[in-house]
């Protein structure tokens, strides 16, 4: 009787949730209001920092065009305990034939936290290349420092 009862409230939770919000496949829902916002690297495996040890769980960076000749950049940084110091640091490179020329960072610290998360929208040259490459580093209460770091996929801003 209870394997039944909870078979039928599954069922009815699932048609609540699914059921009256079915999407063709070539629909989008769209979580943000700013119209020309294009998603240019999604995190993934490849960028992402491995795990280095007890402290550091992971760290990512990510590059975003978000209007005609700005991106934005940001970076973050993630412990698997609570950790005395966090840094996470996004380094912005236009990349012209291999070579990479600094252009800005943003730099950000967190004290007897588990994560950092730094982002900043930038005015950049059109018409060429760029990429964030991200610095990762925990300090735990032992003293014990772990680092890593993250990049993303070289990006044309048109």
């Amino acid at each position: 009787m209870k394997r039944r009862m909870f078979a039928a409230l599954l069922s009815a939770c699932m048609m609540l949730a699914f059921g009256s919000t079915a999407l063709a496949a070539d629909q989008v829902i769209t979580f943000d209001s700013r119209p020309q916002l294009e998603l240019m690297k999604l995190p993934d495996p490849g960028d992402t920092a491995k795990p280095l040890g007890t402290y550091l769980s992971s760290g990512t960076s990510t590059i975003i065009l978000i209007s005609t000749g700005q991106v934005r950049i940001s970076a973050d940084t993630n412990c698997y305990r609570k950790c005395a110091s966090v840094y996470a640091g996004a380094y912005l490179y236009q990349v012209n034939d291999g070579a990479y020329t600094y252009i800005t960072q943003k730099d950000g610290y967190g004290s007897d936290t588990y994560s950092v998360v730094v982002y900043k929208d930038q005015y950049v040259a059109r018409q060429h290349y760029y990429q964030v490459k991200g610095s990762h580093s925990v300090k735990a209460y032992d003293g014990t420092v772990e680092t890593a770091g993250s990049w993303t996929d070289i990006v044309y801003v048109p």
